[in-house]
């Protein structure tokens, strides 16, 4: 027994010498979760408005300006923020158009979950996007009474990131649409992120298993990979996307992160070897 305690010490000991010479800050950040609600908006002559719309990085200041839609097909119909203004074009902040750059350059694409928003999607409206087309009998975009998808592109800073937004349309009692704007996330690195991603929990799509525990952890928790990854390459970052900073012990396909300096709340772990949306969520109490 006591050459079974002594042999413990010692690895532990290692660990501890590991953890004081290993401690990681991600290069890489994470899925920021936006709001949909009221801010500033800033028009092209660079005047400010209160209004509602998206705020993907939570500054308060509106990237996209949610606004009433029109039906010509019945003037008396009502269509609640069916319809999108921004300010953008070639190289500014966009919507993933349904047409061409000759036709339907202003109609918004429903997209699935999981479609990859990024550098590649269709980038063609010029300031304003609609949820209804106007010019086919007023029919809407989106399919009714079920979530879809809205990819966006916008600059912060002089860098360009991809976000989505989730939309469920409904008829109303005026004979028109209510577009119910549920919720909005994009990518703080700039690559593409897949419509729907919140961040949140391992991807269904995931390959690698990992066991975590404690759950809820108090100072350390432990993850384990049930396949071969590289496990020193990981990003540490809190529910709203931020990195945070996760002294870790590694060994083999096992870590032990020290959360004794965070606060109480959820946090995510992800591995540059695995895809964006594969990752472990970790609670500490």
């Amino acid at each position: 027994m006591s050459k079974r305690i002594s042999n413990f010490k010692r690895i532990f000991v290692v660990l501890l010498a590991v953890a004081a010479l290993t401690s990681f800050t991600s290069l890489r950040a994470g899925v920021v979760i936006g709001t949909i609600g009221n801010g500033t908006y800033v028009d092209y002559n660079n005047n400010s408005s209160q209004a509602y719309g998206i705020d993907f990085n939570n500054d308060g200041t509106l990237e996209f300006s949610l606004t009433d839609g029109f039906m010509i097909s019945n003037s008396n119909a009502q269509c609640p923020y069916c319809t999108i203004i921004f300010v953008g074009g070639d190289n500014g902040n966009n919507v993933w158009a349904a047409g061409t750059a000759d036709s339907g350059w202003d109609l918004v694409q429903s997209l699935s979950a999981n479609t990859s928003i990024g550098a590649n999607g269709n980038w063609l409206g010029w300031g304003d996007a609609y949820l209804i087309n106007n010019m086919e009998n007023d029919i809407p975009l989106l399919p009714l009474n079920a979530d879809s998808y809205v990819g966006f592109r916008f600059l912060l800073n002089g860098s360009m990131y991809y976000g989505w937004a989730k939309v469920r349309m409904t008829t109303n009692t005026s004979g028109g649409y209510d577009a119910q704007w549920l919720e909005c996330a994009y990518e703080n690195t700039g690559v593409a992120i897949p419509a729907g991603n919140t961040g949140v929990g391992i991807a269904e799509n995931n390959d690698a298993n990992f066991n975590v525990f404690p759950v809820p952890a108090t100072d350390f928790v432990t993850i384990e990979a049930e396949q071969d990854i590289n496990m020193n390459q990981f990003s540490a970052f809190d529910f709203s996307g931020r990195l945070v900073n996760m002294p870790a012990t590694i060994l083999d396909n096992r870590m032990i992160l020290d959360l004794t300096n965070l606060k109480s709340g959820i946090y995510f772990i992800r591995w540059n070897d695995l895809k964006a949306t594969e990752m472990v969520k970790i609670v500490k109490q």
